[in-house]
């Protein structure tokens, strides 16, 4: 699963360095791979920077992806960077190119144990 996102680049009034966040809780697998792949240029990767993936606050990540051991990571980009559709489009193009071979990493082709803490009620 990868869920995409994006932050504002000023919250307040601090200046937000990342040019994306890479987020992820228990299984790090595809984040750990779309860090590597990001950082071979310019660009100023977070590693759970801006925001984490917190318990109770999301859903998606914890249902979908961790109750089940399936590898995930969300990606948070800084919104102006994706603002015009020139920025849009070239996110999108460097995004894709290095999913393709975070994909087909062996690594990341089976299904893990769950996270061990999203049983809890509000899950069921």
């Amino acid at each position: 699963m990868v869920s995409v996102h994006s932050f504002t680049p000023v919250y307040h009034g601090v200046s937000r360095p990342w040019d994306i966040g890479v987020l992820h809780r228990w299984d790090r697998r595809l984040s750990d791979l779309m860090m590597t792949g990001l950082r071979g240029g310019e660009l100023v990767v977070g590693d759970n920077q801006p925001y984490q993936v917190p318990l109770d606050e999301d859903y998606t990540i914890p249902v979908r992806a961790e109750a089940c051991g399936m590898p995930y990571t969300l990606l948070e980009i800084r919104q102006d960077l994706v603002a015009a559709d020139t920025g849009a489009e070239e996110w999108s193009e460097r995004l894709a190119g290095i999913l393709d071979s975070v994909l087909d990493h062996p690594g990341v082709g089976h299904y893990t144990m769950p996270a061990p803490d999203v049983s809890e009620p509000r899950f069921n």
